[in-house]
């Protein structure tokens, strides 16, 4: 990739070419894979899925990508291999983060029966590590990796204070055992979120959808990071919903 300057602005460029066998960035082995996408700086572990038969299980995030190198580049000499076959069982996904913003942003993931697969350079690359490796790997994110909350995420409840600082909102409604609801704090000192208060359409009582790309700080009240907007529900006969 490279970042070409015209007119003041930056524009990003993929070798989309990098795939082919003749090319010489072709990376026939993973090790060659590493230094060609510079995996030591570009592969992201600060959120992983572990995924089992398709449905998404745990999300965790590592500190940093050390130790996820070192037990890859252990594995540098797996050769290129033409399996196409769908995998199952479990596996952990990492993304390859490049760019402004993250405008590249590739999978790779390692599958518990022995396979290490990518469409980092714009073709599908599996290469074989072995199922003990790869069984080192998934375990380490999952003795390492702290527990996070899957991206995308969002809160729906009612309003049940404002104050200032953060807009309360109560899920309780939500759950089918009561004992089982949780109050979020949403600060306000984002401009997407505060302006809802200031217009008055947010309010004690209303019931609003929330949608964040953070975390929730559950050591510090369940504060929800990240929030991108609000929608307002109408509450009806038939419950609440959000108009589109």
């Amino acid at each position: 990739m490279i970042a070409v300057k015209m007119e003041g602005k930056y524009y990003l460029y993929a070798n989309r070419d990098a795939g082919n066998p003749e090319n010489p960035l072709h990376p026939k082995t993973l090790g060659e894979l590493i230094d060609v996408m510079n995996l030591d700086k570009y592969l992201k572990c600060d959120y992983c899925t572990i995924t089992e038969n398709e449905i998404d299980n745990d999300y965790y995030s590592l500190n940093d990508n050390a130790e996820i190198i070192r037990m890859l580049k252990e594995c540098g000499d797996a050769e290129l291999g033409t399996d196409m076959e769908v995998h199952r069982g479990k596996k952990v996904s990492f993304s390859i983060v490049l760019g402004y913003r993250s405008i590249y942003n590739k999978d790779f993931t390692v599958y518990e029966d022995g396979y290490v697969f990518t469409n980092a350079l714009e073709a599908g690359y599996y290469y074989d590590i072995g199922k003990e490796n790869a069984g080192r790997i998934i375990s380490c994110v999952e003795k390492n990796g702290e527990e996070t909350y899957p991206r995308g995420y969002y809160v729906i409840g009612r309003v049940v204070e404002t104050d200032g600082t953060y807009i309360y909102v109560d899920d309780t409604d939500r759950c089918v055992n009561e004992e089982d609801g949780m109050i979020y704090k949403i600060p306000v000192d984002n401009p997407r979120i505060s302006r809802y208060l200031k217009n008055g359409k947010v309010g004690k009582g209303s019931y609003v959808y929330i949608p964040f790309e953070g975390d929730i700080d559950t050591e510090n009240g369940n504060v929800v990071h990240g929030a991108i907007y609000v929608e307002i529900g109408v509450k009806g006969k038939d419950g609440v919903t959000f108009p589109e």
